[in-house]
């Protein structure tokens, strides 16, 4: 997106610090199902049209005018995504600003796509099973848009429920079972991604404070490894990695020994801004979780514990 007028005069006051600003997200879908992607000109990534509101303007009139301005396509707004803060995002000039993204979905009603400014390398329609590589967030977008739901929204962490209270998985019908935190770190992304990799350096950054040590040698290289951790408090997980991208993703299904697991994931997702800054994205996801006993456990990882590992981590990765 480019800096508005309004952006130059705050920083010519404000300099480079920390600018709080709104930020306007369009997923645009045509008749046939498509999504409206445009390759940003600054990074050369695929993305979802966005961009910043002029002083007073509502997020809708600005993804209208935003999807205008870059692509030539006209669009009406349906409802709104997701609502969710971005982690602090530094720019090459050292300006650095973190947005409170606001994510429309869209319906195409004329124009043809088209680079339309000089924001954007390329503009195309993309079927659903054949996106480019889109980052973590971008991918958090579209499932948003896609899902049959009211607006999604980061939770709040979750009070302790009054004691004597009784539980059920009926509790659940409200608490998101997918929880995530971001943050950009000042490292390269395959410093940090050694960090998650290697099962032994995982308990240094873990802010749950549930892991205790893992043995050496266990480095995940691909899809369907196994590697054995031992909890603080003594048993031994067996942990089924089921995603892996070397550099950029790895995800794994803890399971007791000798035992299926239960249906919850973690997840490390790393998107490289540049040679010394990555964009870490850590997720919990327990949306395939059965056992009520495990209940408690999964409604009390909030993404505030999710962020603490991301801190300890890029704190890690920062020093080293």
């Amino acid at each position: 997106m480019a800096t508005p007028e309004f952006i130059r005069k705050l920083r010519a006051t404000a300099g480079q610090q920390l600018l709080w600003m709104p930020g306007v997200a369009a997923v645009v879908f045509n008749d046939d199902g498509r999504v409206l992607l445009g390759r940003r000109a600054d990074s050369g990534r695929w993305t979802v049209i966005a961009g910043i509101p002029e002083p007073g303007e509502q997020p809708a009139a600005c993804a209208v005018r935003e999807v205008f301005e870059e692509t030539a396509v006209h669009c009406v707004p349906v409802r709104i995504a997701h609502v969710r803060a971005l982690p602090p995002h530094t720019y090459p000039n050292g300006d650095i600003c973190q947005f409170m993204d606001i994510t429309l979905v869209c319906r195409a009603v004329g124009g043809t796509a088209r680079v339309n400014d000089d924001e954007s390398l390329e503009v195309a329609w993309f079927a659903l099973d054949e996106l480019p590589d889109l980052s973590p967030h971008e991918h958090l977008r579209l499932e948003h848009a896609l899902a049959d739901g009211p607006t999604w929204f980061e939770p709040a962490p979750q009070a302790a429920p009054p004691r004597g209270s009784m539980g059920s998985m009926t509790d659940d019908i409200d608490v998101p079972r997918v929880v995530l935190a971001s943050r950009e770190i000042s490292a390269p992304a395959a410093a940090i991604f050694e960090l998650i990799a290697d099962p032994a350096q995982q308990p240094r950054w873990d802010g749950n404070d549930n892991l205790s040590e893992a043995p050496a040698g266990q480095r995940v290289r691909a899809e369907g490894a196994v590697f054995a951790m031992t909890l603080t408090k003594g048993q031994v997980r067996e942990n089924r990695v089921v995603e892996f991208e070397e550099g950029r993703r790895i995800a794994w299904l803890p399971a007791e020994s000798g035992k299926e697991p239960p249906g919850h994931l973690w997840r490390w997702e790393l998107e490289p801004l540049d040679a010394n800054r990555t964009l870490v994205t850590h997720t919990y996801d327990w949306t395939g979780l059965t056992d009520e006993q495990r209940m408690p456990r999964a409604r009390s990882t909030t993404p505030d514990k999710l962020q603490a590992s991301v801190d300890r981590l890029a704190e890690l990765a920062e020093k080293s």
